[in-house]
């Protein structure tokens, strides 16, 4: 869990100082991975609220991630 909040973080630091965009496809895709793996530590600790809260949002930013590439 301490990795998974460590690369959300971090994808989040790069959202905030990419003023131009240049870098959305590194903040998308560490931001994926970051709550893919949120998404896994829910359904080890059976815990719902983690799942149904980083699931859609993964789905969101592989949508996104997909359309920036088109």
């Amino acid at each position: 869990k301490w990795v998974a909040s460590l690369i959300l973080f971090t994808g989040l630091t790069i959202r905030i100082l990419d003023v131009t965009g240049d870098y959305r496809y590194y903040d998308q895709g560490i931001t994926l991975v970051g709550s893919a793996i949120w998404v896994c530590v829910g359904i080890i600790w059976k815990d719902n609220s983690v799942v149904l809260t980083n699931g859609p949002y993964v789905i969101m930013l592989m949508g996104s991630l997909i359309a920036t590439m088109i």
